[in-house]
Protein backbone atom coordinates (compact mmCIF):
# COMPACT_ATOMS: atom_id res chain seq x y z
CA UNK A 1 0.00 0.00 0.00
CA UNK A 2 2.88 2.48 0.98
CA UNK A 3 4.55 1.70 -2.33
CA UNK A 4 1.66 2.19 -4.37
CA UNK A 5 0.62 5.11 -2.77
CA UNK A 6 4.23 6.80 -3.05
CA UNK A 7 4.77 5.99 -6.70
CA UNK A 8 0.66 7.91 -7.18
CA UNK A 9 2.04 11.06 -5.62
CA UNK A 10 5.53 11.69 -6.71
CA UNK A 11 3.44 11.38 -9.98
CA UNK A 12 0.53 13.50 -9.74
CA UNK A 13 1.34 15.60 -6.21
CA UNK A 14 3.80 18.37 -4.83
CA UNK A 15 6.44 18.26 -2.32
CA UNK A 16 8.65 20.39 -0.21
CA UNK A 17 5.75 22.78 1.13
CA UNK A 18 6.76 22.62 4.77
CA UNK A 19 5.25 19.04 4.83
CA UNK A 20 2.00 20.41 3.31
CA UNK A 21 1.49 17.82 1.13
CA UNK A 22 3.21 14.79 2.06
CA UNK A 23 3.04 14.72 6.14
CA UNK A 24 1.03 12.45 5.51
CA UNK A 25 3.33 9.99 3.44
CA UNK A 26 6.04 10.21 5.78
CA UNK A 27 4.29 9.01 8.32
CA UNK A 28 2.27 6.08 6.33
CA UNK A 29 6.02 4.90 5.21
CA UNK A 30 7.89 4.71 8.69
CA UNK A 31 4.69 2.91 9.88
CA UNK A 32 4.84 0.58 7.51
CA UNK A 33 8.69 0.17 6.89
CA UNK A 34 10.07 0.16 10.28
CA UNK A 35 8.14 -2.58 11.93
CA UNK A 36 8.41 -4.43 9.11
CA UNK A 37 12.24 -4.30 8.82
CA UNK A 38 12.92 -4.52 12.57
CA UNK A 39 10.78 -8.04 12.40
CA UNK A 40 12.59 -9.32 9.45
CA UNK A 41 15.93 -8.22 10.53
CA UNK A 42 15.16 -10.18 14.12
CA UNK A 43 14.22 -13.23 12.31
CA UNK A 44 16.64 -13.73 9.96
CA UNK A 45 19.57 -13.99 12.36
CA UNK A 46 20.31 -16.45 15.38
CA UNK A 47 18.86 -16.00 18.91
CA UNK A 48 22.10 -14.50 20.14
CA UNK A 49 22.80 -11.99 17.47
CA UNK A 50 19.08 -10.51 18.00
CA UNK A 51 20.15 -8.02 20.05
CA UNK A 52 23.16 -6.72 18.25
CA UNK A 53 21.37 -7.20 15.10
CA UNK A 54 18.27 -5.06 16.67
CA UNK A 55 20.57 -2.09 17.53
CA UNK A 56 22.27 -2.02 14.07
CA UNK A 57 18.56 -2.28 12.26
CA UNK A 58 17.99 0.82 14.70
CA UNK A 59 21.06 2.71 13.94
CA UNK A 60 19.97 1.75 10.33
CA UNK A 61 16.58 3.43 10.11
CA UNK A 62 18.19 6.61 12.18
CA UNK A 63 20.72 6.94 9.95
CA UNK A 64 17.69 6.89 6.94
CA UNK A 65 15.57 9.07 8.69
CA UNK A 66 17.96 12.15 9.06
CA UNK A 67 16.87 14.09 6.59
CA UNK A 68 13.46 14.04 7.86
CA UNK A 69 14.47 14.57 11.47
CA UNK A 70 16.60 17.61 9.71
CA UNK A 71 13.86 18.78 8.05
CA UNK A 72 11.37 18.39 10.66
CA UNK A 73 13.53 20.78 13.06
CA UNK A 74 13.63 23.64 10.34
CA UNK A 75 10.04 23.01 10.23
CA UNK A 76 9.11 23.41 13.68
CA UNK A 77 11.14 26.31 14.15
CA UNK A 78 9.17 27.71 11.22
CA UNK A 79 5.73 26.78 12.31
CA UNK A 80 5.38 29.90 14.21
CA UNK A 81 6.44 32.42 11.91
CA UNK A 82 4.41 30.81 9.45
CA UNK A 83 1.40 31.14 11.78
CA UNK A 84 1.67 35.26 12.38
CA UNK A 85 2.27 35.61 8.10
CA UNK A 86 -1.22 34.08 7.98
CA UNK A 87 -2.48 36.24 10.68
CA UNK A 88 -1.11 39.15 8.87
CA UNK A 89 -1.64 38.13 5.20
CA UNK A 90 -5.51 36.25 5.74
CA UNK A 91 -7.00 37.23 9.05
CA UNK A 92 -7.01 40.74 8.78
CA UNK A 93 -8.26 41.50 5.30
CA UNK A 94 -10.79 38.76 6.76
CA UNK A 95 -11.52 40.74 9.33
CA UNK A 96 -11.85 44.37 7.10
CA UNK A 97 -14.01 42.30 4.77
CA UNK A 98 -16.50 41.14 7.99
CA UNK A 99 -17.08 44.25 9.29
CA UNK A 100 -17.26 46.82 5.56
CA UNK A 101 -18.44 44.47 3.22
CA UNK A 102 -19.55 41.55 5.21
CA UNK A 103 -22.35 39.98 2.07
CA UNK A 104 -20.94 41.86 -0.71
CA UNK A 105 -19.36 39.80 -3.90
CA UNK A 106 -15.70 39.65 -3.51
CA UNK A 107 -13.06 38.12 -5.93
CA UNK A 108 -10.49 36.28 -3.90
CA UNK A 109 -7.37 33.79 -4.55
CA UNK A 110 -7.07 32.10 -1.21
CA UNK A 111 -10.52 31.43 0.02
CA UNK A 112 -9.89 30.14 3.35
CA UNK A 113 -10.00 32.81 5.65
CA UNK A 114 -11.99 35.17 3.91
CA UNK A 115 -14.70 32.14 3.75
CA UNK A 116 -14.55 30.69 6.96
CA UNK A 117 -14.90 34.43 8.80
CA UNK A 118 -17.22 36.56 6.20
CA UNK A 119 -20.30 35.87 4.39
CA UNK A 120 -19.32 37.10 1.61
CA UNK A 121 -20.42 35.38 -1.73
CA UNK A 122 -16.58 34.58 -3.47
CA UNK A 123 -15.64 34.27 -6.58
CA UNK A 124 -12.40 32.58 -6.37
CA UNK A 125 -10.22 33.86 -9.15
CA UNK A 126 -7.70 30.98 -8.82
CA UNK A 127 -10.32 28.58 -9.22
CA UNK A 128 -10.50 26.01 -5.85
CA UNK A 129 -13.67 27.40 -5.35
CA UNK A 130 -15.26 28.27 -8.54
CA UNK A 131 -15.36 26.08 -11.67
CA UNK A 132 -14.85 29.08 -14.29
CA UNK A 133 -11.38 29.67 -14.14
CA UNK A 134 -10.45 26.11 -14.81
CA UNK A 135 -12.99 26.20 -17.92
CA UNK A 136 -10.96 29.63 -18.79
CA UNK A 137 -7.59 27.52 -18.76
CA UNK A 138 -9.29 24.96 -21.25
CA UNK A 139 -10.19 27.47 -23.97
CA UNK A 140 -8.83 28.38 -27.02
CA UNK A 141 -8.00 31.68 -26.07
CA UNK A 142 -6.44 30.78 -22.07
CA UNK A 143 -7.17 32.26 -19.12
CA UNK A 144 -7.06 36.25 -19.78
CA UNK A 145 -7.98 39.39 -18.06
CA UNK A 146 -10.68 39.89 -20.58
CA UNK A 147 -12.32 36.29 -18.99
CA UNK A 148 -11.78 37.65 -15.87
CA UNK A 149 -13.47 40.90 -16.01
CA UNK A 150 -16.72 39.52 -17.85
CA UNK A 151 -17.04 36.42 -15.43
CA UNK A 152 -16.44 39.07 -12.44
CA UNK A 153 -19.19 41.49 -13.51
CA UNK A 154 -21.61 38.92 -14.42
CA UNK A 155 -21.27 38.28 -10.93
CA UNK A 156 -21.85 41.37 -9.88
CA UNK A 157 -18.85 41.36 -7.62
CA UNK A 158 -17.93 45.53 -6.53
CA UNK A 159 -14.50 44.98 -5.21
CA UNK A 160 -11.08 42.02 -5.26
CA UNK A 161 -8.49 40.91 -2.65
CA UNK A 162 -5.71 39.67 -4.37
CA UNK A 163 -1.80 38.61 -3.79
CA UNK A 164 -0.47 40.86 -6.68
CA UNK A 165 2.69 38.87 -6.58
CA UNK A 166 1.43 35.61 -7.30
CA UNK A 167 2.14 34.99 -11.32
CA UNK A 168 -1.01 33.01 -11.33
CA UNK A 169 -2.72 35.97 -10.57
CA UNK A 170 -1.11 39.01 -11.40
CA UNK A 171 -1.34 39.12 -14.99
CA UNK A 172 -4.67 38.06 -14.93
CA UNK A 173 -5.74 41.24 -13.16
CA UNK A 174 -8.58 43.33 -15.23
CA UNK A 175 -6.95 46.75 -16.53
CA UNK A 176 -10.23 48.54 -15.62
CA UNK A 177 -10.31 47.56 -12.30
CA UNK A 178 -9.11 50.57 -9.77
CA UNK A 179 -5.97 49.67 -7.37
CA UNK A 180 -6.96 51.24 -4.09
CA UNK A 181 -4.40 50.27 -2.18
CA UNK A 182 -1.59 47.46 -1.31
CA UNK A 183 -1.16 45.92 2.16
CA UNK A 184 2.63 44.46 2.13
CA UNK A 185 3.59 41.99 5.06
CA UNK A 186 7.14 41.92 6.72
CA UNK A 187 7.81 38.44 6.15
CA UNK A 188 6.16 35.18 4.02
CA UNK A 189 7.96 32.01 4.81
CA UNK A 190 5.97 29.55 3.15
CA UNK A 191 4.98 31.61 -0.04
CA UNK A 192 7.26 34.04 -0.38
CA UNK A 193 4.98 36.98 -2.15
CA UNK A 194 4.57 40.09 0.43
CA UNK A 195 1.85 42.47 -1.05
CA UNK A 196 -2.02 42.44 -1.31
CA UNK A 197 -4.10 44.50 -3.40
CA UNK A 198 -7.37 45.97 -2.90
CA UNK A 199 -9.17 46.92 -6.31
CA UNK A 200 -12.57 48.18 -6.74
CA UNK A 201 -14.67 46.67 -9.16
CA UNK A 202 -17.40 49.12 -9.20
CA UNK A 203 -15.42 52.14 -10.14
CA UNK A 204 -18.14 53.96 -7.67
CA UNK A 205 -17.12 52.29 -4.84
CA UNK A 206 -13.47 53.03 -5.30
CA UNK A 207 -14.07 56.18 -2.89
CA UNK A 208 -15.60 54.01 -0.48
CA UNK A 209 -13.36 51.48 -0.34
CA UNK A 210 -10.43 53.90 0.48
CA UNK A 211 -11.94 55.64 3.16
CA UNK A 212 -13.12 52.14 4.72
CA UNK A 213 -9.29 50.82 4.05
CA UNK A 214 -7.99 54.49 6.03
CA UNK A 215 -10.30 54.03 9.30
CA UNK A 216 -9.50 50.19 9.29
CA UNK A 217 -5.58 51.02 9.88
CA UNK A 218 -5.93 52.26 12.82
CA UNK A 219 -7.19 48.73 14.13
CA UNK A 220 -4.46 46.83 11.86
CA UNK A 221 -1.21 45.41 13.57
CA UNK A 222 2.01 47.68 12.65
CA UNK A 223 3.71 44.92 10.94
CA UNK A 224 1.61 45.55 7.89
CA UNK A 225 3.07 48.79 5.73
CA UNK A 226 -0.31 50.09 3.87
CA UNK A 227 -0.07 52.26 1.01
CA UNK A 228 -2.95 54.29 -0.55
CA UNK A 229 -3.54 54.77 -4.55
CA UNK A 230 -6.23 57.37 -3.73
CA UNK A 231 -7.23 58.99 -0.76
CA UNK A 232 -10.89 60.16 -0.56
CA UNK A 233 -13.59 61.19 1.79
CA UNK A 234 -16.77 57.99 2.19
CA UNK A 235 -19.71 58.47 -0.10
CA UNK A 236 -22.37 56.80 1.47
CA UNK A 237 -24.52 56.90 -1.18
CA UNK A 238 -22.17 54.59 -3.31
CA UNK A 239 -22.71 51.96 -0.98
CA UNK A 240 -26.17 51.63 -2.81
CA UNK A 241 -24.13 49.52 -5.29
CA UNK A 242 -23.11 46.55 -2.78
Amino acid sequence: MFLGVLFAHLQFAQTGWLYRYEAYLVGLGLIAIVPSFVRITLNSVPTKFRTLSGAVSILGMAILASPFAARSYTTLANTQKAMHDRYLEHIQPSRFLKEYFPDATVVVNDIGAVAYFTDCHLLDMYGLGNIEPMRFRKSESGYTKAQVDEWTRSEDAVIALLQVQWDAIHPRIPDSWIKVAEWEVPRNVVFGDLRIGWFAIKQELASVLAADLLVFKDQMPPDIKVTMMMESPNKPDARDGL
